[in-house]
């Protein structure tokens, strides 16, 4: 740091964040009273060596190239208009009554709508379905839970990976032991949020004890002060024991922050700007299939066509192109780039249309051949089917 900063070593000069967009690992060994067991690497990097005082907060963008630009443009230019808040703790017995998300919700409603599900018939698995109803459109979700890398315990029952939605990207947050303890792994809870749409995500690689999570009152409160992500959620040295190196983790970018509503239609770049024509033009957005040569021709224009009526928020007439042109082509002609947008927009449709929409193409797919992407959903799909038939 030297080489690069004249002052660092202090919170409050030349570098208070740091992101990390590099494949080390995530984790050391540490000493917990008598015995040696896994540390979050990222929380001692922004530390000084000899006092473990911190100079910065760390963050890191995770797995592929693709998915840390992901990670990094949704955290430059998204903010959340609904907030998810579920808490599946006693409100009535300490420690777990201070993790209460009644005062969380009225700290985060001036910035976008906030449900919250809490209580003893609202911290249910069933509650938790009716709270997001196969597919979240929350940009931000706070969890207190307990369980595993791979499952979460809630009031009177147990969730795991597959009960997680398919997501808009959101800014994940969770008090739970062991979530974020394999976050490259879409079968543990860190994972599946991440592969299902998450562009941040908080929580512990190893048993931190629930006292080393910041309450969701305090954390929402600094969030809408406009603290950073990575400095909201971090305890800081002095605070408790806590605050020194731990076990919990920021994937993602350390310096998202909230911004109220006012705030974010200010231009972020010059008027005069245009933004480069990219893929191929479409003469069709909607009906039967463009009339073209290939397979694999056809499958990027419904690629193109999705991306833009995505973000047009044109979601009856996605489905219904979509559905009509994914039907007209055979996978069979399309290289391994194009299998693998062919298999993610069948993913859409398994997500978002009935079985009769895409039930033959999916059987038309070897299961061993079946993208993870594509497994997921059906997953999915499956696991909210099922507790729609058990809700009845």
């Amino acid at each position: 740091m030297k080489s690069l900063f004249d002052r660092f070593s202090t919170l409050g000069d030349q570098l208070d964040f740091l992101t990390i967009a590099v494949p080390w690992p995530d984790r050391y060994e540490g000493s917990d009273g008598n015995r040696k067991s896994p540390f979050a690497l990222d929380d001692l990097l922004g530390r000084l060596s000899l006092t473990t005082s911190r100079f910065a907060f760390v963050g890191r963008l995770k797995n592929s190239e693709s998915e840390s630009v992901y990670q990094a443009m949704c955290s430059l230019f998204l903010q959340p208009t609904s907030a998810m808040l579920f808490n599946s703790y006693d409100t009535k017995i300490p420690p777990w009554s201070e993790y209460e998300m009644t005062s969380a919700a009225k700290n985060l409603e001036p910035f976008c709508r906030v449900q919250l599900f809490q209580g003893p018939n609202n911290g249910t698995r069933t509650a938790w379905h009716r709270a997001f109803r196969g597919n979240s459109n929350h940009e931000l979700v706070m969890v207190n839970s307990s369980g595993s890398p791979t499952g979460f315990t809630l009031q009177g029952s147990r969730a795991s990976t597959q009960d997680i939605p398919w997501s808009a990207p959101a800014a994940v947050f969770y008090i739970h032991s062991f979530s974020a303890a394999r976050p490259e792994d879409a079968d543990t809870l860190a994972g599946r949020w991440l592969a299902n749409g998450a562009f941040l995500y908080f929580g512990a690689i190893e048993e931190p004890y629930l006292q080393s999570f910041r309450t969701p009152s305090l954390l929402t409160e600094l969030l809408a002060e406009g603290v950073p992500v990575a400095a909201a959620a971090h305890k800081i040295n002095g605070e408790d024991v806590f605050g020194q190196p731990w076990r919990l983790h920021l994937i993602g970018d350390p310096m998202y922050r909230l911004e109220p509503p006012e705030a974010r239609d200010r231009p972020r770049v010059h008027d005069d700007f245009q933004l480069p024509e990219t893929g191929v033009e479409l003469e069709q957005t909607s009906g039967s299939p463009p009339i073209i040569a290939s397979p694999g021709t056809l499958i990027r224009h419904c690629w193109d066509f999705t991306l833009r009526q995505g973000a047009a928020n044109s979601r009856e007439v996605l489905d219904s192109s979509l559905e009509n042109w994914l039907s007209n082509i055979n996978p069979g002609g399309l290289d391994p780039y194009e299998q693998t947008l062919y298999q993610t927009l069948l993913a859409d449709l398994v997500m978002n249309r009935p079985p009769a929409a895409w039930k033959r193409l999916v059987e038309a797919i070897p299961t061993t051949q079946q993208s993870g992407t594509l497994k997921r959903a059906l997953e999915a799909r499956s696991t909210y089917e099922d507790m729609a038939l058990d809700q009845k």
